[in-house]
């Protein structure tokens, strides 16, 4: 039975893709609306993976859950903050072990002029979140879900910026 699943889901996501294919192909308009929506905006691949999980289950035919419970699970403690560029800066302790804020896709790994070494995270939402300031354990293209341990600070601060479609947000709203 599994093994009918896991074919069925194959075949389905063959099939969308050969109609978006085949749609680019035959429709100018069509066309213009995948480069549009592809080439020219930011796909949110977490948000895309959620609707498939969603709807359609794992891909895989098994579930890899065997029992382990994560061994750091928390939530953001900082002492102040304080606008920083386009974000907020926390004041943690020094080498502040860092918590993801949000589930989502590591999408960045490097230097960010004025930030120093920065990891940017696409969260399901389509919000990145980019923390910087960090020593990263993470690396690209890795899926961390909230609370998930991503780096620890260099020092004392920890900056972050929030931006969706390249706006920036209003950081009080994900941080209290």
């Amino acid at each position: 039975m599994k093994l009918k699943s896991f074919i069925s889901k194959i075949l389905i996501s063959l099939i969308i893709v050969l109609v978006i294919l085949i749609g680019s192909k035959k429709s100018t308009s069509f066309k213009q609306f995948i480069y549009k929506n592809v080439y020219d905006n930011t796909i949110s691949f977490a948000y895309l993976n959620t609707l498939y999980n969603k709807y359609l289950g794992s891909i895989l035919p098994f579930k890899l859950d065997i029992g382990v419970t994560p061994v750091f699970s928390e939530t953001l403690k900082y002492k102040n903050k304080a606008t920083y560029l386009d974000g907020v800066m926390l004041e943690v302790d020094s080498n502040y072990l860092v918590p993801a804020i949000n589930s989502g896709l590591v999408i960045f790994v490097g230097e960010k002029e004025g930030y120093g070494n920065t990891i940017v995270v696409l969260g399901e939402d389509g919000v990145e979140v980019w923390y910087s300031n960090i020593n990263n354990t993470v690396t690209l293209y890795d899926y961390i879900t909230s609370g998930t341990y991503i780096g620890d600070t260099i020092g004392d601060k920890l900056y972050l910026t929030f931006k969706q479609d390249g706006n920036i947000l209003n950081y009080e709203e994900y941080i209290s």
